[in-house]
């Protein structure tokens, strides 16, 4: 996930965008991985808030194409990634995974 953005144009909004799917896929992990505790899925459910806010039709930074080409689609049905949070119904993360999804 980056700040930055393509064009360094003052004059224009900072866009955030997925510049590498890797970092994604690290940062999802990182949100599934928290603690069990009230404040761990509080954080989890904030950060992928986060990655569903960067990868919003609002954000001019990744389009549709960028992000069905990056490879997070695969990743999140992979059974060895995070497919089984979205065969999970109860998981405190699903209905962000099917949004990003």
């Amino acid at each position: 996930l980056s700040g930055e953005t393509e064009n360094a144009d003052a004059s224009k909004p900072r866009g955030q965008f997925i510049r590498n799917p890797d970092a994604s896929r690290l940062f999802m992990r990182l949100a599934t991985c928290l603690p069990s505790t009230e404040f761990g899925l509080d954080m989890s459910k904030k950060a992928m808030g986060e990655m569903l806010r960067l990868c919003s039709p609002e954000m001019a930074g990744s389009t549709l194409p960028q992000l069905a080409s990056c490879g997070l689609c695969w990743s999140i049905t992979n059974p060895k990634e995070f497919a089984p949070i979205l065969e999970d119904r109860s998981h405190h993360l699903y209905s962000r995974f099917v949004l990003l999804l």
